[in-house]
């Protein structure tokens, strides 16, 4: 029986033990993740947590709505066993019908059901089991020709960052749309989250540096079950003229090559970042993020 619990009344380790053993586990939906990236968030259970869909919610003119957190590319429904269509659409009628607003992004196992509204998403996937020599052969001869320009510049890797100089940087290199719409406290709740993790082994930075010690290419990694992804990253004019971030990339894929991993890019629906993703080899995957109004705000757009 699928349950819905208030965030004081769901057990932290049963709940982070589900993730660790579902075959889509991904870390945006640990609890600490949730309880540091969300304003407040709550869940559906099945049974003594043998599946789990977390539900982060705010409010805004006293009413409850569920919502996509900053940072929180995919949540939606997980478990040990592959959910199935039908199941998925269990959980969403078992959402409580005081939220009249909810979006949310379903990760790339779940299958959005019909009658609400959906939008696909793209991500990008590379596999690292092979060895380093194997998978970059397998790189766009683009990449090659602007990996080895790279190169000339005498540029270095670094990777003792601090999370800090990453969002900083991405703060300053990024374009304005980028950011727009994430204000600082989440970049705030971004740094908590990537002290700790770092410190616990479970997150690192990479970065890129002229001879004088200028970082011109940054990211922030996270390590979880066999999935590294990239969650947060930018790279500088220098740096793109540089062509720095191939670089940074080739240096991770160099690193962890020859492992039962997966590289998540973590994206894009953006052309350009898609191609650029697409030039490691990376394949496609796809997620859905699903947008439903009930009375009386079934007549709104999107945003609210």
């Amino acid at each position: 029986m699928i349950r819905y619990l208030k965030n004081q009344e769901i057990d932290k380790l049963e709940w982070d033990t589900c993730l660790k053993n579902s075959h889509n586990g991904l870390f945006y939906a640990s609890s600490y993740y949730l309880d540091t990236m969300c304003d407040d968030w709550h869940a559906l259970v099945d049974g003594h947590y043998e599946s789990i869909f977390p539900l982060p919610i705010r409010q805004k003119y006293g009413i409850p709505y569920i919502y996509a957190p900053a940072f929180t590319q995919q949540l939606g429904l997980f478990s040990p066993k592959k959910p199935e269509q039908q199941v998925l659409q269990q959980y969403l009628h078992a959402i409580p019908g005081k939220y009249k607003v909810i979006d949310l992004k379903l990760n790339g196992f779940n299958i959005a059901p019909a009658g609400v509204n959906v939008k696909s998403r793209h991500n990008y996937l590379l596999k690292l089991n092979e060895d380093y020599r194997i998978v970059s052969e397998a790189y766009h001869r683009n990449h090659k020709t602007n990996l080895r320009k790279s190169f000339t510049f005498e540029n270095r890797v670094v990777k003792d960052l601090e999370p800090e100089e990453v969002v900083k940087n991405f703060i300053l290199d990024m374009p304005v749309q980028t950011v727009m719409g994430v204000k600082q406290d989440h970049f705030n709740r971004l740094i908590k989250v990537a002290k700790v993790l770092n410190k616990a082994g479970e997150a690192f930075t990479r970065g890129i540096t002229t001879r004088e010690g200028k970082v011109i290419s940054s990211g922030l990694f996270i390590k979880y079950k066999k999935r590294i992804t990239f969650l947060i990253g930018s790279t500088s004019a220098q740096g793109r003229a540089e062509f720095a971030s191939w670089q940074l990339f080739d240096d991770v894929i160099r690193e962890f090559s020859g492992n039962d991993l997966i590289l998540d890019f973590e994206g894009s629906d953006i052309d350009g970042v898609a191609r650029f993703y697409k030039g490691f080899g990376a394949f496609p995957e796809i997620y859905h993020e699903i947008s439903i109004r009930k009375f009386p705000f079934n007549f709104m757009d999107k945003s609210w």
